[in-house]
């Protein structure tokens, strides 16, 4: 009789790990799916991949003083929309105006940057945050300017830029409008 029963002990026992390995395929299987469906891993990817992302605003007028001349007013707004505060260097004079002119056929042909101071050298612009930059500027000739905001991407902000897949070298957040300034005689 003790050869039967040490038989139904290794057949029940070859049938529980049957049941468990089946059990752990359905239970891998259902976790996969589940995640798929409930799109956990990109939610994961992007609270891992927390890359600093910074949105610039640039709105620009022509204002006309007392005295005729005109004026160039322009508005920068900085915000951090990313999910980490963020260091912006301003040492390189990043807001700058140029003259658009155009050739026989009509395409664009931007004149030399006319770089314009900001107060401070640099800023650490928090998460969530907006700052603004004012620019006045007299303008003696007529036509259509670029108003243009560009700041470098920190050092430390590239290997995150590259990972996802952007390029290499100097990369810039930036923002820019065209102002079209009709002067005295516009009038």
């Amino acid at each position: 009789m003790e050869p039967r029963h040490e038989s139904f002990k290794n057949f029940s026992a070859g049938i529980q790990s049957w049941i468990l390995s089946i059990a752990v395929l359905i239970g891998g299987g259902w976790t996969l799916w589940t995640f798929r469906v409930l799109q956990i891993e990109e939610r994961a990817k992007k609270e891992l991949f927390a890359q600093a992302q910074v949105n610039v605003d640039v709105a620009a007028t022509e204002e006309v003083l007392a005295n005729g001349n005109s004026c160039i007013v322009a508005t920068v707004k900085v915000t951090n929309a990313g999910g980490r505060n963020v260091f912006l260097d301003y040492e390189s004079k990043p807001l700058s105006v140029r003259r658009i002119s155009f050739g026989q056929r009509g395409e664009s042909q931007f004149g030399g940057d006319v770089p314009q101071d900001i107060l401070w050298g640099s800023r650490v612009l928090r998460v969530g945050e907006t700052d603004q930059y004012p620019l006045v500027m007299m303008i003696r000739d007529p036509g259509m300017y670029l108003v243009e905001f560009k700041v470098p991407l920190p050092k430390s902000e590239i290997p995150e830029h590259e990972l996802a897949g952007g390029p290499s070298g100097m990369i810039y957040w930036q923002g820019s409008t065209v102002v079209n300034i009709r002067g005295r005689t516009g009038r």
